[in-house]
């Protein structure tokens, strides 16, 4: 059988329409994978977008007077950047540095545990209007033991009825359940205080 040398450059064309159609499909099949990743991506930020913009941090200290230092009171900073209200909020102090607890569900186990329930620096919002506000929690004491410093972290009901937590260090988490329902499980139980928070400009 002889080779029909004419029909090469055919055969070559053909092996290179071939590689152009392969290499279309696999840029149109990365394009697509980095569109749907992308997309992902948005949702997950559209979903996120009003918890990111609610924070806390301490304010300030309302020193008792006399001897009882639960006369006193701390302030917690409340910040919703956002255009719309977050709901069943709890927020509270816990330790920044130091050898105290370092999450919300931490300060309540140590605390409301057993028998000799002591109080924990948390209190509850119904609202946080959007704008700066303030909370406050009964005690001066709660970071002035091993050196500790207070930071604080808050949990919130979003627009669309997300559950949220703002821990110390500024990361977001996503929550079970309503706040009030995830932290009764650490013996933190109504009835709530509900504040309503002070607007500071």
């Amino acid at each position: 059988m002889s080779i029909q040398y004419g029909d090469v450059p055919e055969w070559v064309a053909s092996i290179g329409t071939v590689a152009a159609f392969a290499a279309v499909a696999v840029q149109i099949r990365l394009d697509q994978n980095r569109r749907h990743k992308q997309d992902e991506y948005d949702e997950q930020e559209r979903y996120r977008s009003q918890a990111t913009l609610i924070s806390s941090m301490p304010g300030p200290i309302e020193p008792a007077i006399g001897q009882r230092l639960s006369d006193g009171r701390s302030a917690i900073d409340c910040f919703n950047g956002s255009s719309e209200p977050v709901y069943n909020v709890v927020v509270g102090i816990v330790f920044l540095q130091g050898a105290g607890p370092r999450t919300t569900e931490d300060m309540m186990k140590l605390r409301l545990k057993g028998e000799n329930r002591e109080g924990v620096p948390t209190t509850t919002l119904s609202i946080l209007p959007p704008g700066r506000s303030r909370a406050w929690v009964q005690g001066t004491h709660w970071t002035g033991v091993m050196a500790g410093r207070a930071g604080t972290e808050i949990a919130f009901t979003d627009r669309s009825g997300s559950n949220w937590i703002r821990r110390v260090n500024g990361e977001i988490e996503e929550l079970p359940s309503d706040p009030l329902t995830y932290f009764g499980q650490f013996n933190f139980n109504g009835p709530y205080e509900f504040q309503t928070p002070e607007p500071l400009r």
